[in-house]
């Protein structure tokens, strides 16, 4: 049994030397056995002899049909990937039986090892049966006091269309020479242009982002300059209807679909009216700005003159929100109203339609259990009505918005100051 055990040993170490002598990749060769490069040197100076002639003597069989080079190169290619793969598994295996628990901490450590030689993740962890992302998420190194990396870690380099690596290192140093020369002008996505042409390298954008912002040559961000000015909102003093009007957009839920609804609503601060409301799948500026023209002829606010006085007109205020900085929205406001904005992270100066959307949120939205937009539309429309002709309002002395605008008409000479 004895002898027989040291022919295995002996079998086993004229393949790997063999293997060295067929593609000349010793150190490839050793690290695929397992074993380091000093001992398979011994190996391949004490069999490198008797293998060689051992090849020299093999009988090659022509046949009729003989495969062309082309095909016997890529039928080796696959038999050399498949050896490699099975190695790769068997080698990753035993690093990983070393471990005294077999959890997927221990797992994943052997595979970040390998995969700082070369290896792919994908087929390592397709050895262990896990799924890929499981190694993004674990740390896979310990972390240090004060540490919150996440994410990915950078492989530090980058391949070219030939499979060649170039190391960030090297990238780095081509940005440097692009921007000393014709190139100091370019952004980083021209200089990402640049580095396929001229170097042939498979890259993104967002890469050279982040190496020309690690050497701190990107160029100066241009600031986006507004068609329409920024008027931020102030104190007012209001003496009647239809002189300043808040507004914003509320969302609700279709039950148990995942869906949602947009409601865009317009009040007017002084006597607590809905003027104008949207709701749709989807909110976007043109639907609120056809919403406010309906509303504006509803109500009968006048169309300003061209010279009037811009703080004589109706005034909109709304949050800062993508439909109101818009330019289609700032085209409307334009020549029709004074359109002011609140100042970022404050809602108090929103209060009035806040206080609405609450109101809203807790007789309608929260009472209900919406099947489908239709059904969610039927609700809304029915509690607006509601809270614009019948429902009471403490601030309007128990008056419903309605009743106190008709009551207010009827009096002109009792003027209700509101500051806001």
């Amino acid at each position: 049994m004895a002898y027989q055990k040291i022919g295995v040993v002996e079998d086993v170490k004229k393949k790997y030397v063999r293997m060295a002598l067929e593609t000349g990749n010793h150190t490839s060769i050793a690290r695929k056995a397992g074993i380091d490069s000093g001992t398979f040197r011994k190996w391949f100076r004490e069999y490198r002899d008797e293998v060689s002639e051992q090849m020299e003597k093999e009988d090659i069989v022509i046949l009729s049909d003989e495969p062309t080079h082309e095909e016997l190169q890529k039928k080796y290619d696959q038999a050399m990937k498949l050896l490699g793969e099975k190695e790769l598994e068997v080698a990753l295996l035993r690093d990983i039986v070393k471990k005294k628990h077999f959890n997927v901490k221990d797992q994943l450590e052997p595979v970040r090892q390998w995969h700082q030689e070369g290896f792919p993740i994908k087929r390592m962890m397709k050895f262990l049966h896990l799924t890929r992302s499981m190694y993004y998420y674990q740390k896979v190194s310990k972390a240090t006091a004060g540490d919150d990396e996440r994410g990915r870690p950078y492989p530090g380099f980058s391949v070219t269309n030939k499979q060649e690596r170039i190391s960030d290192e090297q990238i780095q140093e081509f940005l440097m020479e692009a921007i000393e020369g014709e190139e100091e002008a370019y952004g980083y996505r021209k200089l990402t242009h640049h580095l396929k042409t001229v170097y042939d390298l498979k890259i993104n954008p967002k890469k050279v982002y982040r190496l020309c912002k690690e050497m701190g040559i990107l160029l100066p961000q241009r600031k986006k300059k507004s068609k329409h000015p920024r008027r931020l909102a102030k104190n007012h003093i209001i003496t009647g209807p239809n002189q300043l009007w808040q507004l914003d957009i509320k969302y609700g839920s279709i039950a148990e679909s995942g869906r949602f609804f947009f409601v865009a609503s317009a009040i007017d601060i002084f006597d607590r009216s809905i003027v104008g409301y949207y709701r749709g799948s989807e909110c976007k500026a043109p639907s609120i700005t056809k919403m406010l023209e309906e509303s504006i002829l509803r109500r009968n606010v006048p169309i300003p003159k061209e010279e009037d006085d811009l703080e004589s007109r109706l005034i909109i205020r709304t949050d800062n929100g993508p439909q109101f900085v818009s330019n289609h929205f700032g085209d409307f406001c334009e020549n029709r109203v004074y359109h002011e904005r609140i100042p970022k992270k404050s809602p108090n100066s929103n209060a009035y339609i806040e206080s609405f959307h609450s109101i809203l949120e807790r007789e309608c939205f929260q009472l209900h259990d919406f099947e489908c937009f239709d059904h969610a539309y039927e609700k809304l429309d029915t509690f607006i009505d509601f809270y614009n002709e019948r429902r009471y309002h403490g601030s309007l002395g128990y008056l419903s918005p309605s009743q106190f605008l008709e009551r207010f008409l009827k009096n002109r000479n009792n003027l209700l100051k509101i500051g806001c």
